[in-house]
This record gives structure tokens, sequence and C-alpha cells, in this order.
């Protein structure tokens, strides 16, 4: 199978294809045929080896979190529905320290495997990679517009407003009526 790796922290030019062992499928997890990986900006910070305190990678790791694509294979304990599904998913995973944040990895490889909770069905009708876009900037905007409490009768800064979250806290807000400042 191939991947990109991270050979060491750098730019883009780091980024190397990589033939790889095919990722093993264990109890409640499912490998997913990737169609599309997402690149979020931390994916572009922690390749530069920026956050090690927080995301400790060490080169050579595969980046990302997020795929869309086809479950092709499901392990022992995962609800067979689950099999020949189109899905998004996030791909990253703990170190095991508790205080620490998923680490932003596996995404960028032909086929990842992910643990039943992070699969996300796609219905039909909705584009994958569109899907892959909400995966992780959708739940945030959710969580900013529902602690804002947007209204027609508030103003919103949204000091980001041309990147992923942002994007969507300006579409949320303007639905409900503010006014928004970008």
């Amino acid at each position: 199978m191939r991947a990109v790796q991270v050979e060491e922290f750098g730019g883009p030019e780091v980024l190397v294809v990589r033939d790889v062992p095919e990722p093993e499928v264990g109890p409640g997890q499912a490998l997913v045929e990737v169609a599309a990986a997402n690149v979020m900006y931390l994916d572009t910070l922690v390749r530069r080896g920026w956050g090690l305190d927080y995301f400790p990678v060490t080169p050579p790791y595969v980046p990302g979190a997020g795929v869309a694509g086809r479950v092709v294979r499901i392990g022992p304990g995962v609800d067979p529905g689950w099999e020949g599904a189109t899905v998004v998913a996030d791909t990253g995973h703990t170190d095991g320290t508790p205080e620490r944040p998923t680490l932003p990895v596996d995404g960028y490889a032909e086929r990842a495997v992910v643990p039943q909770s992070a699969l996300v069905r796609v219905p039909e009708e909705v584009d994958p990679r569109a899907a892959l876009a909400l995966l992780h900037d959708g739940p945030t905007a959710l969580a900013l517009e529902r602690a804002a409490g947007f209204t027609p009768s508030t103003t919103v800064l949204v000091a980001a407003a041309a990147g992923g979250a942002g994007t969507l806290a300006v579409q949320l807000a303007r639905t409900a009526g503010a006014r928004v400042i970008g």
C-alpha cells in the first residue's frame, strides 16, 4: 500500500510517497479505502515540527487526520452494516497520554484503519469530499455558534473568516440573521 510520509520536519518537500505495510484491522475497527484525505493547517504546522509538546510525532510518520472513502473490511465486533458504506472518519489517535490531544496522523494513505466509533456514514446525495470538509471544522463552527448564540441582534467578529471553521461560522451567523464582520 502507498502512503505519504513525513521523512523529517520541514516544508512540503519532506513529503514522500512510500510503500508501507497494509494496516491490520483489529476488534472494533474498520478498514477504509481512502478516496480523499483532508489537509488541515494543523497538519502543516506539525509537519514543520511545531507543537511537539502537544503532538509528539516522530518522523517518519503518515500525516493527516481525516478521510473519506468506502469501508472495505471490518474487524470482529463491528456492525456488519458498515461493510461497503461510504464514510468520513477521523484517523487520528492518541498516544495514550490523557492530557494530550489527538495526533493528526494516518490519513494520507490508500487505506486507513479507524475505530467503528469514528465512522460517519455519508448520505448518497452528499459528495464524500464535501462531507470530509465538514469533519473537523463543522463541529468547531457549531460549538462556536452554540456558545455565542447567534441572533439577528448580534454582531459577530470572525477573525479567520477565510479558514475552514471561520467560513462555516460566517454562514451560521448569517443564517441566524447576525451582522458579520470578517
